[in-house]
């Protein structure tokens, strides 16, 4: 049924409020929708803050990134502005859709994305890109709740932060908070967890499954 790109991102940020923060970072792969293959061609860049006074230490040293290398001039090799990065990104996620109509565009992936990325990715289309949309407009898939769907009567499983997640799930926890890290651990969940639902949707005949069915 679906034939739209699946898009993993991540943003590495100033602060942990989606309504204000300033994106730092940002990263993204898209994955077949039929072959579940990852392409080749990734998305990663910095991103210079617009006010560099508010981004919070604590937020650097998760993110592993320092104000040195995020103000650096661009004419130095330094990251772009936040408007140049977007238009970037924008372009990017244009290989991944068929056609002009927003129902073929991406779907947005990643983890948490729902309660974060998503909040400020919507911000960045209404001030860099007229309001239109990047993603398809019904469909994501985000991990914290897919994971959520599995484990929510399993009393082992204690969290849904991708830092505990990587544990039980047996994820090097190498690199991690960085954006490129990131959408490579969402990609091989969100792959290995799309096998199994077709593995198992062969052998469930779904059609008129709830006739005369009760709880």
């Amino acid at each position: 049924m679906n034939k739209n790109y699946i898009v993993v991102y991540d943003f590495e940020t100033s602060s942990a409020d989606p309504q204000t923060t300033q994106p730092l970072s940002l990263a993204a792969l898209a994955i077949d929708p039929r072959t579940l293959q990852i392409e080749p061609n990734r998305f990663e860049t910095l991103i210079r803050p617009t006010e560099p006074e508010k981004v919070e230490p604590g937020a650097l040293r998760v993110n592993k990134l320092t104000m040195e290398e995020l103000t650096k001039p661009v004419e130095e090799g330094g990251p772009p502005s936040v408007d140049v990065a977007w238009k970037s990104f924008v372009n990017y996620l244009g290989q991944f859709s068929s056609g002009s109509s927003m129902w073929g565009k991406p779907i947005a992936a990643g983890h948490n994305i729902l309660n974060f990325d998503n909040i400020i990715t919507d911000r960045m289309n209404a001030k860099y890109n007229g309001g239109k949309k990047t993603f398809h407009p019904r469909d994501d898939i985000d991990t914290m709740k897919l994971i959520f769907l599995w484990t929510e009567n399993n009393p082992a499983v204690e969290k849904l932060g991708m830092d505990y997640l990587r544990d039980y799930l047996g994820l090097d926890a190498e690199g991690a908070h960085t954006a490129k890290k990131d959408i490579d651990d969402c990609a091989k969940i969100i792959i290995r967890f799309l096998r199994l639902h077709r593995k198992i949707a062969e052998k469930f005949e779904l059609a008129g499954s709830f006739t005369n069915w009760e709880i």
